[in-house]
């Protein structure tokens, strides 16, 4: 689901959802570290960019039990191939 200022992302592995705002705004200063970490977004085009930091470093990368630190930040980008 889109709106002008908010992307909903579902999950079906984990029957999840995460809120990306794409209204402009900074990443949180006054959220504490998460699983999910803190997603802001933004459009390049007919691509959506999710910038990704905040995370919780209580969590593994992939299952192989790779550490990562609190500075770790993820860039994912979207783009629809077909309505």
């Amino acid at each position: 689901m889109a709106t002008p200022k908010l992307v909903v992302l579902l999950s079906e592995t984990f029957h999840d959802y995460q809120l990306v705002p794409t209204d402009g705004r900074p990443h949180r200063d006054d959220q504490p570290p998460t699983y999910r970490g803190d997603a802001v977004g933004h459009w390049e085009g007919d691509t959506l960019v999710v910038d990704t930091v905040g995370f919780t470093t209580d969590t593994g990368l992939a299952n192989f039990g790779m550490r990562h630190s609190e500075r770790m930040r993820i860039v994912e980008r979207f783009r629809a191939i077909d309505r």
